[in-house]
């Protein structure tokens, strides 16, 4: 067992029996916390019962000080003064090398050795004083952060909240792969057109750092272009205040030499006189989708590192993306270079990137370099999933005895089992586990509980391991909470492992885990929101609503059930009126809820968060009327499937009734919501707006078919279709040598010999012949065997 320092002492003078009262919330939950009572004396609104002692002073420290005053302040106290005393003696002082002389039961709970980082921390009270031990400065800054929430306003005096905390996170590192991006601009805290909270851009940036620092994330991305408002760049004030309070602060290379949205003529013109200088050959660059790479073009790879990277940080180096990355279109160049050693070539790129790295920031060790290199998926190492799991192995193992292992490489979410192989392959790299879990067409619902198996990943034995969760745009204010959450404390109420084929939580049993709904969720909203927000969010994220369901189910529900990688399991089996008729229950449910927050009829934390609210508000009006016609239309469709066109026909009319009132409804929604300061630019988000849902409805309601009496008296496979199969045949062609099995229809079989099936039907039939929504494509080939 190793010892914890104590680098930071709080001193309170005095102590009050206080009526007992629930306990504080702490998100995320520490391992190990006593039952205690609110009971020590802090501050009052004029006089300060203590001082807060350094031993020494760093950027930090300042911060975790500064963070106790104004959480003193906050509950009605006086800010504490702060001393520096590195041999202080006497009553108020208590000096100890470990925690021996704090007296914690170590019976109770024993800190791992692996796990003992300059993370791990301790809160212990003695008589009239506190103890925020760390192991390092950043243990100590976390001890100060709980301290925070240990403090409560009593009859005009700050109160603490008496107990013993030991803890420490389960992933070394933690925060979101794209950082501030969804709070800062696109303007749910942040509108470039306007203010509307009332701060200054500086100040709505350092709001956002400072909630990341209470749910102790400590990993930030940089996107310098998001930080630039009126010409002003705030890349260096945002860095410099994210590292005072901890954060390992990177951005991303990715790999292109050019990337399109940035192709200005200038660039190009660049690039033609590179070509033109070196006698290059342009076959020698990858160009996928305008993003131009080779591995084997050290000078560029150089060059792209200094034109991407921010001084200072670290990196977050990423391939290209392109599934193989196009390996099979590379140069003879890199052909000459590395063969076929697609291992050999990713060394050389990672390699490249992390000594240009160390030379932009020379004598700087704290820079780190992060790689996501194709393929990140861990199912291609497992034989479950995947047929060439040992080429995939043999290319991972190489590739990690030619890489630095300091340098943690990238594993996307999967399988335990899957990981597990990957944790025997890597063994003494860290890992940055990338977790998407709104991932693939946004088909999910308003509470997309999946983040809790972020124990999925956690491997007690390894240190080091990094957590990046993407919460995206649409509900980061749960989203962000509930990975701090599970990426701190694995264990937490409601963690589970990944089911990778039900991954998205479709509401077939109607039920989610109970502790994850009935404890973790609403913990997380009453830390976001506020006490008295909390029951009305809790409601809201809890309707089971899913937004993107609803506005374009037809797509949704493909792209759902189409996935080979997840064992073709169907994670919903059909579109039905009654799920509709749940969508659009929830739906109301969710703008009652939401305009509570709206109309200020209950506080909330953040003033930002009304805006949120709004937001929620007008997706959840957008959705009651559309799924309330998608009921009357899914209806229409079974009594079809029932040989029932009178009651088809009349569902039909009733959709297409309710369809036309659409579009008054949502003007009138338009006007209502201007009323609120907080409301945002458009009605819907642009990715909502891009699926033209209301078009979309319209034009299926219009080719709705309704079959006559006729037409149902015949079979489930009409006349005409059993003549039009009658004239099918399949013609093979004979071949030389069989194609390869792979998953690629690049042999010469199938490009030359084009004699395919095609034009399936839909089924069921429903009285007429209409082409499948997917189509099968069926080629024949034989040879003599």
């Amino acid at each position: 067992m190793n010892k914890l320092l104590l680098a930071f002492v709080v001193v309170i003078a005095g102590t009050s029996a206080f009526s007992k009262n629930k306990e504080p919330l702490i998100v995320p939950t520490p391992k190990y916390m006593e039952k205690g009572e609110w009971s020590v004396e802090v501050s009052t609104k004029n006089n300060p019962l203590g001082q807060i002692v350094l031993k020494k002073t760093s950027s930090i420290l300042k911060t975790a000080a500064a963070e106790i005053n104004k959480y003193i302040v906050k509950n009605g106290g006086t800010p504490l003064p702060i001393v520096k005393k590195e041999k202080a003696k006497g009553l108020n002082i208590i000096l100890t090398k470990g925690m021996k002389n704090i007296s914690f039961k170590f019976k109770d709970i024993n800190i791992p050795e692996n796990k003992l980082s300059s993370q791990a921390y301790a809160i212990s009270f003695s008589r009239n004083k506190v103890f925020l031990s760390g192991k390092g400065e950043l243990g100590t800054l976390y001890a100060a952060i709980t301290f925070c929430h240990l403090l409560k306003s009593n009859k005009g005096k700050t109160i603490a909240y008496k107990t013993r905390i030991i803890d420490y996170p389960d992933f070394e590192y933690r925060g979101d792969s794209e950082v501030g991006y969804p709070f800062i601009t696109r303007g749910y805290l942040f509108n470039k057109r306007l203010l509307r909270t009332g701060k200054t851009y500086s100040e709505s940036v350092k709001e956002y750092i400072d909630i990341c620092l209470h749910l102790k994330l400590n990993l930030m991305m940089v996107y310098k272009k998001n930080l630039v408002y009126r010409s002003k760049d705030f890349t260096n004030e945002f860095i410099k205040y994210a590292k005072a309070r901890g954060f390992l602060v990177y951005s991303m290379i990715y790999a292109s030499f050019l990337t399109p949205p940035n192709q200005r003529k200038s660039d190009l013109k660049a690039f033609k006189d590179y070509f033109k200088r070196t006698g290059q050959n342009k076959k020698d660059f990858m160009n996928y989708n305008g993003r131009i790479f080779a591995w084997s073009n050290e000078e560029l790879i150089r060059k792209m590192v200094r034109k991407k990277a921010v001084k200072g940080i670290s990196v977050y180096y990423h391939c290209t993306d392109t599934g193989d990355e196009n390996w099979g279109k590379r140069g003879d160049k890199c052909r000459k270079k590395f063969a076929n050693d697609r291992a050999k070539a990713d060394a050389f790129v990672v390699n490249t990137v992390y000594d240009e790295i160390k030379k932009l920031n020379p004598g700087n060790n704290a820079i780190r370099l992060f790689a996501i290199i194709q393929p990140y998926h861990p199912l291609y190492i497992d034989p479950e999933y995947y047929k060439y799991y040992e080429e995939y192995a043999e290319h991972y193992s190489r590739l990690h005895k030619m890489v630095p292992k300091q340098i943690p490489f990238c594993a996307r979410e999967c399988k335990r089992s899957s990981l597990k192989k990957w944790n025997k392959l890597m063994v003494g790299r860290p890992f940055y586990l990338y977790h998407e879990h709104r991932q693939f067409h946004g088909g999910t619902q308003l509470i997309a509980s999946n983040i809790r198996c972020a124990k999925t990943f956690y491997f007690p034995e390894r240190n080091g391991d990094i957590f990046a969760l993407k919460t995206g745009t649409d509900h980061w204010e749960l989203d962000t909470p509930l990975g701090a959450e599970y990426s701190w404390n694995t264990q937490a109420p409601g963690s589970g492992y990944l089911d990778i084929n039900n991954k998205f939580e479709f509401d077939k049993d109607g039920k989610l885990d109970k502790d994850f709904v009935s404890i973790t969720v609403p913990r997380v909203v009453r830390f976001m929101w506020g006490e008295k927000a909390a029951p009305y969010i809790v409601r809201a994220y809890s309707s089971r609503l899913n937004i993107n369901l609803v506005m374009n189910p037809f797509k949704t529900f493909k792209a759902l059930n189409r996935q080979s990688l997840w064992k073709n399991k169907k994670l919903l089996p059909e579109l039905t009126p009654e799920i509709f008729k749940r969508q659009a229950k929830a739906a109301a449910l969710t703008c009652i809820m939401s305009l509570k927050i709206m109309r200020s009829e209950v506080p909330v934390k953040y003033n930002f968060l009304k805006n949120r609210a709004t937001r929620l508000y007008k997706h959840a009006v957008a959705a009651k009327l559309l799924a309330l016609v998608y009921t009357h239309y899914f209806a229409a469709q079974k009594a079809v499937e029932q040989s029932n066109p009178v009651k088809a026909k009349s569902e039909i009319q009733k959709a297409k009734a309710m369809n036309k009132k659409i579009s008054v409804e949502l003007q009138k929604q338009k006007e209502f919501v201007k009323q609120f300061p907080q409301v945002s630019g458009s009605f819907l988000n642009s990715g909502l707006r891009r699926m033209k849902p209301f078009k979309l409805l319209t034009r299926k309601i219009n080719e709705f078919k309704i079959p006559n009496s006729r037409e149902l008296e015949k079979t489930s496979i009409s006349k005409s279709l059993l003549q039009k199969l009658a004239k099918r045949n399949i013609k093979a062609k004979r071949i030389s040598s069989p194609p390869e099995i792979d998953g690629k229809l690049n042999d010469k079989c199938w490009k030359k010999h084009l004699y395919p099936v095609t034009d399936f039907f839909r089924y069921p039939f429903d009285g007429k012949v209409k082409l499948a929504y997917d189509q099968t494509v069926v080629k024949v080939c034989y040879n003599k065997k």
